[in-house]
């Protein structure tokens, strides 16, 4: 079994500037895994393409032997999926809430979701370290933490349902999908055993479902720690744990919640 895959999710035929910094910056650090750009079915996909080539344009150059189709056949792939699930964040949330998006990648022990608003920052952080983590302690799931929990007071009419299913928000932690680390074999389990949970009363985002039953006792998945999690990535409080020094692996929405961050690096 191969140690973990990288996916990509895309929606657009063309990457917008910052998703291209994205895009270029992880497959820069995370080059020596299988990367999956997961898109629509029948999406025109050159474009990443093209991006992907320059990104590795050195590499292929000055390995003996090596070509774009070696590159593209076995270490980047492009992976469809039916269109309705490439629609909406909410539509997004069924593809990660199916069985059928985590059997795909079986061959792999985890897989990193990295979605083209995250930046993994320069640190002394790797990947393999949060792996090595994962096996020692038995961790399913990594994402940046909600400090309040994924859905914070005052509540409103529209989380009348939340919390009618998902008790104690304010304790779901860790945490955000957008770049978030999956035990794959068991993400899947975990979805056959809440099959009739998924398919008729959940309707809020998939990383909410894989956090809170993290936090079940009576459930087998499990979730890194709120600190170790902060170490792995960050989201809604970068700026302020980063201007304390906290500087963590990688980042989710930097545009949104750390507009002025300097890239290839940390604030100064």
């Amino acid at each position: 079994m191969k140690s973990c895959c990288i996916i990509i999710p895309i929606y657009n035929t063309i990457p917008t500037d910052n998703e291209k910094i994205s895009i270029r910056r992880n497959t820069e650090v995370l080059k020596d895994y299988d990367i999956f750009f997961v898109h629509p079915f029948l999406m025109d996909t050159s474009a990443y393409e093209e991006l992907i080539i320059d990104v590795f344009s050195e590499e292929i150059k000055n390995k003996k032997d090596a070509n774009i189709a070696d590159l593209f056949n076995d270490h980047i792939h492009f992976k469809p999926f039916m269109k309705k699930y490439f629609k909406s964040n909410k539509t997004y949330s069924r593809l990660l809430l199916s069985q059928e998006f985590y059997r795909t990648f079986l061959e792999y022990e985890y897989m990193l979701i990295a979605q083209t608003d995250t930046y993994i920052l320069d640190t002394d952080h790797t990947l393999e370290e949060f792996l090595l983590i994962s096996r020692e302690k038995a961790y399913d799931y990594w994402g940046a933490p909600w400090p309040e929990g994924p859905f914070t007071k005052p509540y409103g009419i529209k989380d009348f349902f939340k919390l009618k299913v998902v008790k104690h928000p304010e304790d779901v932690k860790v945490g955000n999908g957008g770049f978030s680390l999956r035990h794959v074999l068991h993400s899947l389990n975990l979805l056959e055993r809440k099959r009739n949970l998924v398919d008729f009363y959940w309707r809020f985002n998939e990383d909410m479902f894989f956090s809170w039953f993290a936090l079940d006792p009576d459930d087998k998945y499990r979730a890194a720690s709120v600190e170790e999690a902060s170490a792995f990535a960050l989201e809604t409080n970068m700026k302020e744990e980063m201007d304390k020094g906290n500087i963590p692996y990688a980042v989710h929405a930097w545009e949104k919640h750390y507009p002025d961050m300097q890239l290839l690096g940390h604030p100064d």
